[in-house]
């Protein structure tokens, strides 16, 4: 499995968005899946609601379906599930309604080791569900050009799109 950690998208000025941009357009032979790594110990931002919109204006309208949102610090929601605090939130429901699952890490339970292999487990259902094909729209065809054997490429290449505020 490949990692692409980005800074976060709130925070990060035009440049390095570009920059997001043209180092993922370069991961050839795609992606498999976009974490967006949204944390519930604070308020959902108007530029947290518009993630999904910017994913899909720089990297297609298909790239919702290989996103999955990582909300981070469930211990905040103190007991309560995670679809209960989702269904109270129009705005969060609405994100979560734009990608393709979603997954919840409890920071400070660091016994729960089921934590990483459960959202594992997740990104397979996706791939499974989008019949293992990754998003490639974004790749230009110099790129596309370059791909011999999309065979070669069995690992999954993830991409975390952090929100930090």
């Amino acid at each position: 499995m490949k990692v692409i950690d980005t800074p976060g998208l709130t925070d990060a000025s035009e440049k390095k968005k570009a920059e997001i941009v043209k180092f993922v357009k370069k991961s050839a032979p795609g992606l498999h899946v976009f974490l967006l790594v949204i944390r519930l110990d604070v308020r959902l931002t108007e530029q947290e609601k518009n993630t999904v919109r910017w994913i899909q204006e720089n990297f297609g309208v298909e790239a919702a379906h290989y996103t999955i949102v990582l909300f981070t610090h469930a211990d905040a929601l103190e007991g309560k599930p995670l679809e209960e605090y989702i269904r109270e939130s129009n705005d969060v429901q609405a994100l979560v309604n734009d990608c393709c699952g979603f997954h919840s890490f409890n920071n400070k339970d660091m016994e729960n080791h089921s934590q990483v292999p459960e959202l594992l487990e997740k990104i397979e259902e996706m791939m499974e569900k989008n019949e293992g094909e990754r998003d490639t729209d974004y790749i230009n065809q110099d790129s596309q050009s370059r791909i011999l054997d999309r065979s070669q490429f069995c690992e999954c290449v993830c991409v975390f799109l952090c929100i930090t505020t």
